[in-house]
């Protein structure tokens, strides 16, 4: 092992052992990577009526097909390094995630730009959700991560006591664990 991940199969085992609690992140990076092949290797999917937002938005059917894709392989891989690591960068897990709310919400978007109602309407947006929480979970296992100062400011310590029980950080700390922080 050495400085900040390991080598040989206990990368798989860290990886392993960090994908229950992001395997909706996992999902989500598996979708949009699925979701960007069938547009690929879609017949004329941007003749239909409901991708006519699509089209205006992205000309070609290749286009946004590659940006799927390539987008989802890359939360992927940010999930395989992030994994892999000994010390967790919580920073890339929240950037994928946002990334993906508008992905997901740029597909809501192009659906109901074309007027047409269909399945999609009982889809996306709960990916949209889906992403949401994904957020919601990356700050609340480490929201200090997001302060630039080395004490926090009492906002971000109140928003740290009361955001659940800090998973993944150990106990939701005392309000004399916090005063003994944010003192000098």
């Amino acid at each position: 092992m050495s400085g900040d991940s390991y080598t040989g199969p206990g990368i798989w085992i860290r990886i392993q052992h960090r994908f229950g609690p992001r395997n909706m992140e996992w999902f989500s990076g598996a979708v949009t990577t699925t979701f960007g092949v069938v547009v690929l290797i879609g017949d004329d999917l941007f003749s239909q009526p409901s991708w006519a937002g699509f089209r205006e938005f992205f000309g070609t059917q290749s286009s946004f097909g590659t940006i799927m894709l390539t987008l989802g392989m890359l939360r992927l891989v940010a999930l395989v390094i992030n994994g892999a690591k000994k010390k967790v960068t919580p920073q890339i897990r929240q950037v994928a995630a946002g990334f993906g709310l508008i992905i997901w919400f740029g597909v809501c978007a192009g659906f109901y730009s074309s007027g047409v109602i269909s399945t999609w309407l009982a889809i996306y947006p709960w990916l949209v959700i889906a992403e949401l929480t994904n957020i919601y979970s990356c700050l609340s296992r480490c929201p200090l991560k997001l302060c630039s100062a080395s004490a926090p400011s009492s906002a971000s310590a109140y928003w740290y006591a009361t955001s659940g029980s800090g998973r993944g950080n150990g106990p939701v700390p005392s309000t004399r664990q916090l005063q003994l922080r944010l003192r000098p």
